[in-house]
């Protein structure tokens, strides 16, 4: 699928197509890698933001800010490592397993994750059709 229709589903249903897409990505790469933990963080983050969520609407004030503050950065790191792992999953296997030269831009990598391997997906994809990496 194209980066630009995942994008643009991603914002016609206010992410969560953006989500089970990321999780369909993160699956893609346990095949790649089964010992690759992408998943369980994913689903980590998951839980983490409906935790943050369901504390904001039952806690005191008091709590509150702690909870607005502390939960989300959780839910952060768990998202990046998530990320992060496959991109180094992917990175490996391209480039040792079906030597593509790929590269993954770090900064590419941590502000358009999904998007940014959609991009390379559809590119991979392109050249076991039809032997041309574009």
């Amino acid at each position: 699928m194209h980066w630009a229709l995942v994008m643009l589903l991603s914002i016609v249903t206010c992410g969560i197509f953006g989500l089970i897409w990321f999780y369909r990505q993160a699956a893609f790469v346990k095949r790649l890698d089964p010992k690759n933990q992408a998943i369980q963080l994913f689903f980590g983050y998951i839980a983490v933001i409906l935790l943050s969520t369901f504390l904001s609407l039952m806690v005191r004030m008091q709590v509150l800010l702690l909870i607005n503050i502390l939960l989300p950065w959780a839910a952060l790191a768990l998202l990046l490592t998530a990320i992060f792992s496959m991109r180094s999953v992917l990175l490996r296997h391209y480039n040792t397993v079906e030597n593509i030269g790929l590269r993954l831009g770090p900064v590419m990598t941590f502000f358009f994750s999904m998007l940014y391997f959609q991009y390379h997906f559809s590119r991979i994809s392109r050249w076991k059709r039809t032997g041309q990496l574009v």
